[in-house]
């Protein structure tokens, strides 16, 4: 694949996840020069991709009706993205994945896109309960959205028709987001049916992983649905304490910092 081809899926992908950009941070993030971000700018708008606005593109009206639930995760969006892209780089070709409907674990379905798309990775299968791939990830490979009881407000499916689907399938790894881990390595989460879930795709798994930015730590939620010590790895940002890391290393976890190409 050329290099026009993989620029134009990177600037594609950047602007379903924050929906407007302007010419300074494409030229940042695709390392081009402002002659050469405003032809493919112009390329793009001409094939209906995306909408040319002063300084810079937005999303083109037709590829914007489902990503509400994008921008309302706009809290830590750039540790969020070092997190997927570090969690999309463990998926080998084959694989057969769980991905839940944490925001975190949304930036790592678009990172996954992009290597399916540039042949990466090929013929792995996503079985979600997450409605927030059915737009992008779905494009690229196969994805099994699980039955149940819609959720606008965290854009899932939930409830025993979930639970029972779940049952049906065994995981090479699983990825998922908490509200908090405690101090003891409790992972929480704000209600029983999260909870439920949660509980039974990490028993179904090879692999575990906890996929989470460090103002989670240290903090609690309403209910617990499992501890570090039967997780994998735990994958979350830069800012975490050295302090920190040891004490979930302590647990029998390992943790996984991740980074953003400059």
């Amino acid at each position: 694949m050329n290099k026009q081809k993989l620029r134009e899926i990177k600037l594609l992908e950047l602007l379903k996840s924050r929906e407007r950009l302007d010419v300074a941070t494409v030229t940042k993030e695709l390392i081009v020069s402002e002659a050469t971000a405003r032809r493919l700018f112009a390329k793009l708008e001409k094939e209906a991709k995306l909408l040319r606005i002063h300084g810079g593109i937005q999303v083109a009206p037709e590829l914007s009706n489902d990503y509400s639930f994008r921008f309302s995760a706009a809290q830590n969006l750039t540790e969020k993205e070092a997190i997927g892209k570090a969690a999309a780089a463990m998926v080998k070709s084959g694989s057969r994945l769980f991905m839940d409907a944490g925001t975190t674990v949304l930036k790592m379905a678009e990172a996954q896109s992009f290597r399916l798309q540039t042949g990466e990775i090929k013929n792995i299968t996503v079985i979600t309960n997450s409605l927030s791939f059915l737009t992008n990830l779905a494009e690229h490979c196969d994805v099994i959205l699980l039955g149940g009881k819609l959720r606008a407000g965290r854009h899932d499916v939930c409830g025993s028709l979930t639970r029972q689907n779940l049952k049906n399938f065994h995981f090479d790894q699983v990825f998922f987001g908490v509200d908090a881990i405690s101090m003891d390595g409790e992972l929480m989460t704000t209600d029983i049916e999260t909870a439920e879930i949660n509980s039974l795709f990490i028993e179904q798994s090879k692999e575990s992983y906890i996929l989470s930015d460090s103002t989670k730590f240290n903090k609690t939620s309403l209910l617990t649905f499992g501890n570090l010590n039967k997780i994998t790895a735990l994958i979350t940002d830069k800012s975490i304490p050295k302090s920190q890391i040891k004490a979930f290393e302590k647990l029998g976890t390992k943790v996984i910092i991740s980074y953003l190409n400059p």
